[in-house]
């Protein structure tokens, strides 16, 4: 994959990224949107259990008055004893709300069942045992009431292998007192039509009434639901329960009322909310797939042009080392010239030779800049870095010339390592043209040492210092200072590659340049890794230094140290 596919990828993320947090943002409102429906809607239903609980119970109290007036009469005119003898077996449920009655006197004793009658049925002495426990407590319970809450009454629960049944007891007429036992299936039936009525208007709530053994007495939808098809209904119990439960009030706390949970697919606010972002949605794609595309067009482009001008960066190479090499063969026969004509040649000769150095490392950093491979894997050779940084200098001297100032020296690298000698060597050149672009006719300082696998090489000017903000950006490519008052001729300022391309070498060779205020001029310092030469190296690269090192000249001035 290119830089320019890598940018554009890139460029679309950067683009792609705030749409991605905003859907994440509303994605969270939406969550939070539900979670507060939910718990609306579930305290909703729960205050509509707790409104079901009351109109039950204030429905059945309102059957008190009806009730005590019929026991009353049953009572006085004694067809529930006359019934229960002349019939082969008791049938109470003529009157449907009524399974069992008892009357007491003013002293408290029992009445009605008589005591020593064959009027006691069985079935009315086993319901008397049955209920005897409730009957008391809800005797008592009146004894303790006013007057006019005994006209009231009370209510009390027994519970048979039936299920649980109701009791009321009330005085009349401050005189004789009753008790009544409800049919059970009447009550039922009762609180399951006031069920009914109440949610008639809301068909779409589903309420049940489950009994104290977790069987299903009613679910609306249902008309009713006989003794024979009630079953257990199997409810999880916690946090987790998919029904809302809520014990009725006294006197029918052994039932229950539940309604289920809500859910959510009853909330429509995220769907019309999803209808709106998913144009939105399409609209951004659309827009971003457009900037994409320009984008890499562009970039393709850049591209194209970067690797036509690398690519006659690197035809520029072979005319320019010709002109180098007939350059020098000019300077060699002008130096048999004692005259003012061969002065003149060699004068002339000297500038087409430093003009072809100077536009030939602005062609290395061309093609270094623009090359994909100039990051990659680096080649080293077996050097002394001290020789390199001498050769490289005096190679440079028709281009200095006049330019800078004394080139002094404090080289400590002596010893033979496998180096990047080309990424040295282009360094060195950078730096240098730096410095004769920058700090004309300033002092220029060279020092190297060797610190386990790196090289370490400063380059010290006492030129004019750059701005402290500018730090930050010289390293970057095309990027240029301005030009100090008598640092050169105008239009020497290049188009800051060099910086750029020395930071680019370093980083192939895992190493670092840094630059920074010398007070005056500037230092930069760079690190290079090297390794250790092996044998088979060091034999190769035997011949080929020895050679290198008789040209050298004594106005290298290797290990010189200067005053300041």
């Amino acid at each position: 994959m290119s830089q320019g596919q890598k940018f554009a990828y890139f460029l679309t993320a950067l683009v792609a990224l705030p749409f991605f947090v905003i859907g994440l943002i509303g994605l969270h409102a939406i969550n939070q949107d539900l979670t507060n429906y939910r718990l609306i809607a579930r305290e909703t239903a729960i205050n509509n259990l707790a409104a079901l609980d009351a109109r039950v119970v204030t429905e059945l109290k309102k059957h008190a008055p009806g009730l005590h007036e019929e026991v009353i009469n049953v009572h006085d005119r004694g067809l529930w004893g006359i019934r229960c003898i002349f019939q082969k077996s008791c049938q109470p449920n003529q009157h449907k709300r009524i399974d069992l009655i008892v009357s007491y006197d003013e002293d408290g004793n029992q009445v009605y069942p008589p005591l020593e009658s064959a009027a006691q049925l069985y079935t009315e002495s086993r319901g008397l045992k049955l209920i005897a426990s409730s009957l008391s407590s809800a005797l008592q319970e009146l004894d303790e009431k006013s007057e006019t809450e005994k006209s009231m009454g009370v209510w009390s629960v027994f519970q048979s292998t039936s299920g649980h049944h109701l009791l009321t007891c009330w005085q009349h007429k401050g005189k004789t007192t009753y008790c009544a036992v409800l049919n059970r299936e009447w009550l039922i039936s009762h609180v399951t039509e006031t069920l009914r009525t109440a949610t008639k208007n809301t068909p779409e709530t589903d309420i049940r009434l489950i009994g104290a053994s977790n069987e299903l007495l009613w679910q609306s939808g249902q008309n009713s639901i006989s003794s024979a098809d009630r079953e257990s209904v199997e409810i999880p119990v916690g946090d987790s329960s998919p029904l809302l439960r809520r014990q009725l009030s006294s006197p029918l706390y052994f039932w229950q009322l539940a309604a289920s949970e809500p859910a959510e697919g009853g909330y429509k606010y995220p769907l019309t909310m999803l209808a709106f972002s998913l144009p939105l949605a399409a609209l951004f794609i659309y827009f971003a797939r457009g900037l994409f595309q320009s984008q890499r067009a562009a970039l393709a482009e850049a591209e194209k042009r970067a690797n036509f001008a690398a690519s006659i960066s690197h035809e520029l190479r072979t005319p320019l080392t010709n002109l180098q090499l007939y350059a020098d063969l000019i300077l060699g026969k002008a130096e048999s010239l004692n005259s003012p004509a061969g002065d003149s040649v060699r004068n002339y000769t000297k500038v087409i030779a430093a003009e072809t150095t100077r536009l030939s490392e602005l062609v290395n950093n061309a093609l270094t800049i623009t090359s994909k491979n100039s990051a990659g894997h680096r080649v080293k050779t077996a050097a002394i870095p001290d020789h390199i940084i001498t050769e490289t200098v005096n190679r440079l001297t028709p281009l200095l010339e006049g330019r800078t100032g004394k080139i002094t020296y404090r080289l400590n690298a002596t010893n033979e390592v496998m180096i990047d000698r080309g990424a040295l060597e282009q360094i060195i050149v950078n730096l240098l043209d730096n410095a004769r672009k920058y700090a004309k006719n300033a002092r220029i300082r060279i020092s190297s040492q060797q610190e386990k696998d790196r090289l370490v090489l400063t380059v010290r000017d006492w030129g004019p210092a750059f701005g402290k903000a500018d730090t930050s950006r010289i390293f970057k490519p095309f990027s240029t200072l301005e030009k100090s008052e008598g640092s050169g001729p105008a239009g020497e300022e290049g188009f800051g590659l060099g910086l750029a391309v020395c930071k680019q070498l370093v980083k192939a060779n895992n190493g670092s340049i840094t630059a920074e205020h010398a007070e005056p001029g500037a230092r930069f310092t760079i690190t290079l890794e090297t390794a250790p030469v092996t044998d088979g190296q060091q034999q190769a690269a035997k011949s080929s230094q020895e050679h290198k090192l008789n040209h050298l000249t004594e106005e290298a001035a290797i290990h010189e140290h200067p005053d300041c």
